[in-house]
């Protein structure tokens, strides 16, 4: 087999590993596993820019991606080049998932990714990730099988004292989520989320539990005047000089996506993926659907939702009256998961 001779020829002891796992002649071995799901993959943009890839769930023009990465105007491209408008029907925050419809297609009926229906892919077995044309973007070996994730806090970017109105801000950190969002010195912040804050320390227990690229609505006072701010939510390493070193060497190759903890579920695995090729499908040798890449988390270090929790999800939204309107069939008559032996 042509891979086996590139993997294991006397040339890959010259060479280290990762360059020739992406090497040209190793991706073109990949091309005929991809073929099929490669037209159920979408590559996403928001405001012209590629911000994301999808994976296609239903002929009606259903797609799932990362939530956290759709701002701003959605369009999807298929694998053809046609360009789609999209709206993002449902967001699920725990696993950082959204379905999306695309708007304008004629009835167009688009094809469905072929979905894993056994077990999670387990360590060592070989995926796939591919995108809208016929070569690979990566390649890469499961290296750990499906854990949690644990959860890791959002950082606003502020040091605070308490004064009679509330938490009152003393520090905003330059290039902070604080600061992207307006907030200044000597705010007060009186409500988040649409719930009032009374003190410093209900604020930061409350920041705790959020997680890195999460929206939070502020409410402010500044002066005698209260005022609305909006922040994305950004890393500790922003501000830490220990995590700021070990955050530069995990980098290293290559931008990490904002958020990329806090999942119930996910394997990982060592396919170098950049953060906008996320949100699409990784797939086994036997070209199915093992899950949805999630987020890149280090130099080689990527992690996906196993194809089992997206069917759950799905089941989910088929069965709310406000979204079958939108899927091909009845949500009792169809199922995503590859139902072939």
């Amino acid at each position: 087999m042509l891979l086996i001779g590139i993997l294991y020829s006397p040339q890959r002891v010259k060479g280290q590993w990762k360059y020739l796992k992406n090497h040209p002649d190793v991706h073109q071995t990949f091309v005929p596993i991809i073929a099929d799901v490669r037209k159920g993959t979408v590559q996403i943009e928001a405001d012209g820019q590629q911000v994301a890839l999808g994976a296609m769930v239903d002929p009606a023009g259903l797609v799932v991606s990362k939530s956290s990465e759709l701002k701003g105007d959605i369009r999807c491209r298929v694998f053809d080049g046609k360009l789609y408008p999209a709206k993002v029907l449902v967001r699920d925050a725990k696993h950082d998932v959204a379905l999306l419809h695309l708007e304008s297609t004629d009835n167009r009926r688009f094809i469905p990714v072929r979905w894993r229906n056994d077990t999670d892919p387990t360590v060592g077995s070989w995926l796939v990730t591919p995108g809208i044309s016929s070569n690979p973007l990566s390649i890469g070996i499961v290296s750990v099988n499906s854990r949690t994730i644990p959860h890791e806090r959002g950082f606003l970017g502020v040091q605070l004292t308490q004064v009679a109105q509330g938490p009152r801000i003393e520090v905003v950190f330059a290039g902070s989520a604080a600061d992207v969002a307006g907030l200044k010195r000597n705010d007060i912040v009186i409500g988040l989320n649409g719930d009032p804050v009374h003190s410093r320390r209900e604020f930061i227990n409350q920041l705790a539990k959020m997680m890195p690229a999460q929206e939070i609505q502020l409410r402010i006072l500044r002066g005698n005047r209260e005022e609305e701010a909006t922040a994305r939510l950004g890393r500790m390493e922003q501000v830490d000089a220990l995590e700021t070193r070990f955050g530069v060497m995990n980098s290293m190759g290559g931008e990490l996506s904002l958020r990329r903890a806090d999942f119930p579920k996910a394997f990982a695995h060592d396919s170098i993926l950049q953060p906008k090729q996320c949100g699409g499908p990784i797939v086994d040798m036997d070209g199915n659907v093992a899950g949805i890449n999630i987020a890149r988390a280090g130099r080689t270090c990527s992690y996906a939702l196993p194809a089992g929790v997206i069917h759950a999800l799905i089941d989910q939204w088929k069965g709310k009256p406000e979204h079958q309107v939108f899927f091909q069939l009845p949500a009792d008559t169809q199922s995503p998961v590859n139902q072939s032996p």
